[in-house]
């Protein structure tokens, strides 16, 4: 993600400024400062970023029946689950996955249990070295997927050309209901997104990560700073996306 998304710069940005400004504006740099310390303890409190969080996750929180999915033709699977391919060549043998991990597993259960949906993968972020869709045939191969299971499209690095690019495969027709599985807290993009393309699309979302309620002394933590940089790493791209007109 580029450097704007990540709230420790903005932390670093408000505290550099707070300095400097302390000696020649001392009520705008300590101002700045103070402001600083508050964004720090925000970054690291769970109760606020999981309000929005789930703000996210719950427009589409129920997933289609489980037991019947014989009217579907298939389902997409979007990239995002997988490590760089640095990681996987310098750990040949080994399956990288990062914490979306969902994404790929979740379509391999939904694949043996339903013997007649087809799975498109999409995803093709470096795809000059080893791209998404290389590696996914791996991790689908080592759990045991069948091969003629899996289509791959391999030339999309962003979610509106996870839609369009994917229409364009020969053997899929967009107007049969599909599945479009991702994390939740993606999904109110990428449906937009695929609806606009012309997708006849169902929301299937895994890797949820809030529950009911947080409590409001939950504090610290990694996972805190990550789920800041994805929320406003979405909020800005539903907005480019409705801007550029990839999305309603």
């Amino acid at each position: 993600m580029t450097i704007i998304l990540q709230p420790i710069f903005w932390i670093a940005l408000t505290l550099v400024l707070g300095l400097l400004f302390v000696s020649r504006r001392r009520k705008l740099g300590l101002v700045l400062g103070w402001l600083s310390v508050a964004m720090l303890v925000m970054l690291g409190w769970h109760k606020p970023v999981d309000y929005l969080f789930r703000q996210l996750e719950s427009r589409y929180a129920q997933v289609p029946p489980q037991t019947d999915l014989s009217r579907y033709a298939g389902v997409v699977v979007l990239g995002g689950a997988l490590e760089p391919p640095s990681i996987w060549q310098a750990h040949q043998g080994s399956i990288a996955l990062n914490d979306a991990a969902e994404r790929m597993t979740s379509s391999v259960t939904l694949a043996q249990q339903n013997p007649g949906l087809k799975v498109l993968f999409s995803g093709g972020l470096n795809f000059d070295k080893m791209s998404e869709a290389d590696r996914a045939r791996i991790v689908f191969g080592s759990l045991g997927v069948s091969p003629e299971r899996i289509q791959y499209e391999s030339r999309s690095g962003t979610t509106y050309e996870n839609a369009v690019f994917s229409a364009t495969i020969a053997t899929i027709d967009i107007h049969r209901p599909w599945l479009l599985l991702t994390s939740a807290y993606h999904m109110p993009r990428a449906m937009a997104t695929f609806q606009k393309a012309g997708w006849n699309m169902t929301a299937y979302p895994v890797d949820f990560r809030t529950g009911f309620e947080t409590s409001w002394t939950k504090w610290g933590g990694g996972c805190c700073e990550s789920k800041w940089r994805l929320l406003a790493h979405e909020h800005i791209g539903m907005i480019k996306y409705k801007f550029l007109g990839f999305s309603d």
